[in-house]
C-alpha cells in the first residue's frame, strides 16, 4: 500500500509542477508520466483523466490556501490577524508551485472547471475570516470602530500583492516580516 501511495503522490507532485509551470493546456498526461516515472495507465488508475487530477490538485490547494487563514480563537484578536497573515504568507511561499498553479486558474485566461471554488467564494470565505477577527477585535476594545468590511478586503489586497511580487517579481518575501509591516500599517495607520 505504501508503495501505491508513494506513486500516487509522485504523480500528484510531477502534475502540480507541470502544470504550475506550462499551465493546465501545456502539460500533458504522457509529460506527468514521463516526470514521474510511471505510465499512461498507471496515472489513469488512479485518476480518471487529465481534468480530474488537475481538479483535484486545485481544490487541495484551494482548501490548503484557505485553512492557512485559521487560527487558534483563545488569541486576542491582533494576535489572531498577524496570525492570520504571516499562515497565509507562508503557506503561498512553502507551496510556491500550488501557489501558482491557484493564481494562474483564478487570474489567467477564464477557468472553464465550475466544479473549482471560483475566485470569488474563496475570496470571500478569506474576506470573512478576516472580518470575524477584526469584528471581535473591535468588540474587545483592540482595535477602533471602522468599515471592517472593506478593511478585511484592504488587508486580502495588501496580502495578495505580496503574493504577486513573490510569483512575478521573484521577491523573497518574509512572512514575518510582511505580517509585521501589515500589522503596523493597520494598526497605526499612515498617520504622523
Amino acid at each position: 500500500m505504501d508503495d501505491q501511495n508513494n506513486v500516487k503522490q509522485r504523480i500528484y507532485q510531477c502534475a502540480l509542477e507541470l502544470f504550475s509551470r506550462n499551465g493546465y493546456d501545456g502539460t500533458s498526461i504522457r509529460h506527468i508520466a514521463k516526470e514521474a516515472g510511471t505510465t499512461v495507465p498507471t496515472i489513469y488508475y488512479y485518476f480518471t483523466n487529465k481534468e480530474q487530477l488537475f481538479i483535484t490538485i486545485l481544490k487541495n490547494g484551494i482548501q490548503e490556501l484557505e485553512n492557512s487563514f485559521v487560527v487558534e480563537c483563545d488569541l486576542p484578536a491582533p494576535q489572531r490577524l498577524r496570525s492570520a497573515i504571516v499562515g497565509f504568507l507562508s503557506y503561498c511561499i512553502q507551496n510556491r508551485n500550488m501557489t501558482a498553479l491557484i493564481f494562474q486558474t483564478w487570474f489567467g485566461p477564464g477557468s472553464p472547471y465550475q466544479s473549482i471554488p471560483s475566485v470569488v467564494q474563496v475570496y470571500e470565505n478569506i474576506v470573512k475570516i478576516l472580518d470575524d477577527i477584526l469584528v471581535d477585535g473591535i468588540r474587545n476594545g483592540h482595535f477602533r470602530f471602522h468599515q471592517h468590511e472593506e478593511l478585511a478586503q484592504g488587508i486580502l489586497g495588501i496580502l495578495t500583492n505580496y503574493v504577486a511580487r513573490m510569483l512575478i517579481g521573484n521577491e523573497n518575501i518574509d512572512p514575518v516580516r510582511c505580517g509585521d509591516i501589515t500589522m503596523e500599517l493597520i494598526i497605526k495607520g499612515i498617520n504622523i
